[in-house]
């Protein structure tokens, strides 16, 4: 597996193979594949090569949204159970007698 290889099979093949990896390290370095340069040249030529690379950050892309939307509900189900129960126990409670 290998992202730089001159032979686009094999750098189709690598990208192929990290398809779905959520790594930081792996999402920059398609970035840096797919996205042109200032000059508007690309740092791989092959387009096969591009195209796959594309590909791959657009499945990275929708699973970080899944993710992040998925934390945010997370976070809000806890500062509601959160809520609820501090509010469950402010509520005055009956008086009971013992006797």
């Amino acid at each position: 597996m290998d992202l730089d290889s001159s032979d686009a099979p094999n750098a189709c093949t690598a990208i192929d193979d990290l398809h779905g990896n959520m790594s930081s390290d792996v999402y920059n370095r398609l970035k840096l594949l797919a996205e042109p340069r200032e000059d508007g040249s690309y740092a791989e030529p092959d387009d096969r090569v591009r195209v796959a690379a594309i590909k791959a950050l657009a499945g990275i892309e929708h699973w970080r949204t899944v993710y992040g939307a998925g934390e945010t509900n997370y976070s809000l189900a806890l500062s509601l159970g959160s809520y609820c129960v501090l509010s469950a126990m402010a509520w005055p409670l009956p008086s009971v007698s013992w006797a």
